[in-house]
């Protein structure tokens, strides 16, 4: 499905491998090794105040630790790209999942704020005021809700900025732009990272069979970077800048986000190669394992309460490393390997292929189906930091996008027509325009 190329020389290089699982796992690794060993000096709180040692033993393992991972990743998704397709999901138009996205989005979105402020009025404005926005998601319950639907916003989004990307501004990009940034506000920044790589994915579909120059993909890779640094930074300012004002002393938005990003990626490697380092001292099945299960293997709005020895267990790491007390550190083999020691290997391993596999299954889509392979690709470009592949957010969404599949295809039938008109009543100004220019279908 994904077959755009690179001319370099007399290779080509598939750019859709870039948003691929193995490959994003070496990319979300290599990106935390280098924030945690390059010298920032000392106007960067990183979170620590000085490296772990780098030993042997320790490097060994922690490299033993993601070649299995890559391995798995790679083998998933090779086996998963020889599950045929489903022929009445192929049926399914772009425009449609455009839509059906969009609309989740935006009834996602109004009910997360009207919520908020009929719970808290005060609470965005305090937010605004204070720079400390990321105190306002706390308003929202935690439970699968109306809510939910506010993290389709990353879907619609993500095709938005692909088309913004072709040059095309429709009223209809700008609103799902706007409601990107607003449920990143009242969520996570995971939004926007799942946007990024939709986007990206959706762009090498529409390379396909193109040869592009690398120094063109290159240009094109470092003008989206420093975009989206641009992008975080005030999202980050009215997030945190209270806090980092109050703890740090730091008031340049841009070095606040700079920090934000060095701590981001630097400090789960720093817990992940202080485990590798004294893993000899550990039991090699702890007594928390069997009762981890539910919390690794059941998604995360399916398990009860998390056990108050796997809690414990999962940050361990702190009793070998020197991390700021305040700092939240995610690091999947520091967290599992307190929970489940070496069987963290077998139990996680089994998790990450049965998604591999997914991935490959839904990368062989023409239709946005494939949207879901970007989707769990995500779960393996933040593998070095936290554990995702249960997480509600994700099976939401690779759930919303594989429900469309199978419904989208003979909901206009059952709604009588209405659905077909109501899309085109929406959507007919941007196909007027493109069949102007002779332009593709959306995606």
């Amino acid at each position: 499905m994904v077959k755009g190329r690179i001319r370099f020389g007399a290779r080509r290089v598939q750019i859709g491998t870039l948003v691929r699982p193995h490959a994003l796992l070496f990319i979300g690794v290599l990106l935390s090794f280098l924030a945690w060993a390059l010298p920032w000096g000392n106007f960067v709180p990183r979170g620590f105040p000085k490296r772990e040692p780098v030993t042997f033993s320790g490097s060994l393992l922690l490299a033993g630790w993601y070649v299995f991972f890559f391995i798995i990743a790679w083998g998933g998704f090779r086996l998963g790209r020889r599950i045929k397709p489903s022929e009445r999901a192929e049926r399914v138009s772009a425009e449609s999942y455009y839509l059906y996205f969009t609309l989740l989005a935006v009834i996602g979105v109004v009910y997360s704020y009207g919520y908020i402020a009929l719970h808290d009025s005060q609470a965005i404005s305090n937010g605004l005021f204070h720079q400390q926005f990321n105190e306002v998601r706390k308003v929202l319950p935690e439970s699968a809700g109306v809510q939910t639907l506010r993290y389709a916003s990353c879907l619609s989004g993500g095709i938005a900025i692909f088309e913004l990307g072709r040059r095309r501004v429709r009223w209809l990009h700008l609103v799902n732009i706007a409601l990107l940034v607003l449920a990143t506000a009242v969520a996570a920044r995971i939004l926007l990272i799942i946007a990024v790589i939709v986007a990206v994915g959706l762009t090498a579909q529409h390379l396909d069979r193109k040869g592009i120059s690398l120094r063109r993909v290159v240009v094109s890779a470092a003008i989206g970077a420093a975009a989206l640094f641009l992008a975080l930074t005030p999202f980050n300012y009215f997030r945190n800048a209270g806090s980092y004002r109050d703890v740090y002393g730091v008031h340049n938005p841009f070095l606040m986000n700079l920090d934000e990003v060095i701590r981001y990626l630097g400090m789960p490697f720093q817990a992940s190669i202080a485990v590798a380092n004294h893993v000899h001292s550990w039991p090699k099945l702890p007594s928390e394992a069997a009762s981890g299960l539910t919390t690794y293997m059941l998604p995360t709005y399916a398990q009860p309460a998390t056990p108050p020895a796997v809690a414990q267990a999962e940050l361990k790491y702190r009793t070998v490393t020197t991390i700021v007390e305040s700092q939240t550190t995610n690091s999947v083999l520091a967290a599992t390997y307190g929970v489940f020691g070496l069987a963290t290997l077998a139990i996680i391993g089994f998790v990450a292929f049965v998604a591999a596999i997914l991935a490959g299954h839904a990368s062989r889509y023409v239709s946005y189906v494939s949207i879901a392979s970007f989707v769990i690709a995500y779960c393996f470009a933040e593998f070095w930091r936290v554990y995702a592949f249960n997480a509600g957010v994700v099976q939401f969404l690779v759930g919303a996008t594989a429900l469309w599949g199978i419904v989208g295809a003979s909901v206009d039938g059952r709604a009588s027509g209405r659905w077909v008109r109501f899309e085109e009543s929406v959507l007919a100004p941007l196909q007027q325009r493109r069949s102007k220019r002779s332009a593709p279908p959306i995606g």
